[in-house]
């Protein structure tokens, strides 16, 4: 594993360079990410590693500020919390569906809170923003991104590292973990808008649905639309509960 003292700028080059063998490799002219016999794309591997590490000191300390905060809500079972680190592999994902430096990605560590409703969210944003520097707000609850993912991400400088904290109600995290279900068993990734045309308005239109439910918006127009949606996605879908269901 690398030593501690590498600059924004070797993380930056590293993630790049890799980036780069993972567009050779989907395209069949690199046999690997990483080659174990270069010592290049080993060193870049090393310090793609040891940066996703500087950063989980930083997302735990997010963490309890999240679950310190959070109880406060009182929502029915209480909200539901957690944290993840971002997987090698995902990072140099990332870099190629989203071009930049990786010193720049502000999700290596993320925290989550799943809570009951919009409301929730809003107050838990309230008192984060009391006890956390939080330095951007993505509001994607009622400005759903062209996906149909709703939710509120905050990012958070903690001990001098950017956490991403995202607030969803429990249908919007339904609906990402459907989404994330059908990416991982289809192999496409539609939660970032990939994929057949057909499966991606289904779940436009399923975004819809669980918005009339929480958040009150209104479309006369949306119950025809997603069973439409729904017949024409059906055929393609590959998550048992989403081919099984009924609209």
């Amino acid at each position: 594993m690398a030593a501690p003292g590498f600059s924004k700028g070797d993380v930056s080059r590293a993630g790049q360079l890799l980036a780069e063998h993972l567009v050779e490799f989907r395209a069949g002219t690199r046999p690997a990410i990483v080659d174990p016999d270069h010592p290049a794309d080993t060193a870049a591997r090393d310090v793609v590693e040891w940066w996703a590490e500087q950063h989980v000191a930083a997302m735990l300390g997010v963490y309890e500020a999240v679950r310190g905060v959070a109880p406060a809500l009182e929502s029915i079972g209480g909200p539901a919390v957690s944290f993840r680190p971002k997987r090698f592999d995902s990072i140099i994902d990332k870099l190629t569906r989203e071009p930049g430096k990786l010193a720049d990605v502000v999700d290596i560590g993320g925290v989550r809170a799943v809570v009951d409703t919009q409301d929730d969210v809003e107050g838990l944003h309230g008192r984060l923003a009391q006890v956390l520097e939080v330095k951007r707000v993505r509001d994607w609850a009622r400005n759903p991104r062209g996906t149909g993912y709703r939710a509120v991400h905050l990012h958070v400088r903690h001990q001098a590292r950017m956490i991403e904290v995202q607030l969803r109600t429990f249908g919007q995290d339904a609906w990402a973990n459907i989404v994330e279900e059908e990416s991982r068993l289809s192999g496409v990734n539609y939660k970032s808008g990939q994929g057949d045309p057909a499966v991606q308005a289904f779940f436009l239109a399923l975004s819809d649905i669980v918005a009339t439910l929480e958040l009150g918006e209104s479309d006369p127009t949306l119950p025809t639309r997603f069973h439409e949606a729904y017949e024409r996605a059906r055929p393609r879908l590959r998550a048992p509960r989403l081919r099984g269901s009924q609209p």
